[in-house]
């Protein structure tokens, strides 16, 4: 669903949903207020949103990998990408240890539940300066805009090189 979503919408915009989905259902799971039925199953309920929206993350940035990566760097870029994944992990065991720890168990493992959010947060924030795939606004008939793109992209290459780049592709 998510990579025909990132085929319409475009990756720059699927990012965006994706990162919303996984806030949504992260932090209604920090809203968890009982033990009952009803509560697992809202509680497994806000974690299948959660999940999706780190599933539908990978359909997204696996495809602006391939679109805008090169060949020769695509397989390191994207172990790298894909990889912090585990990094991840180790994150939330972490804080989840120190929270339930120092917090204690009835509200740790409710704050812990915050922190994915309050990291996605940053992500936005940091995301707002991706461009979208050239691939991608050529394929939809925006041939300006990814020529733009390119340029952009370009000039901010050759600004960090402090050299131009060479000639060809």
């Amino acid at each position: 669903m998510f990579g025909k979503l990132s085929d319409k919408l475009g990756r720059r915009k699927l990012f965006a949903v994706t990162l919303g989905v996984y806030l949504i259902g992260s932090g209604l799971t920090a809203a968890t207020a009982g033990a009952g039925a009803g509560w697992v199953v809202f509680l497994y309920a806000t974690r299948f949103i959660a999940g999706t929206g780190i599933g539908g993350e990978y359909a997204a940035i696996n495809s602006a990998i391939d679109e805008m990566i090169p060949a020769r760097y695509r397989g390191r870029v994207d172990i790298g990408v894909n990889g912090t994944y585990w990094a991840g992990s180790i994150i939330g065991t972490g804080v989840s240890l120190l929270f339930l720890n120092v917090i204690g168990l009835v509200l740790g493992w409710r704050l812990a539940f915050l922190v994915g959010p309050a990291l996605a947060v940053v992500i936005i924030y940091v995301r707002r300066a991706l461009p979208e795939s050239p691939r991608w606004l050529l394929t939809h008939g925006r041939a300006a805009e990814a020529e733009q793109t390119l340029t952009d992209i370009e000039q901010q290459v050759e600004h960090d090189l402090g050299r131009p780049l060479p000639p060809g592709g």
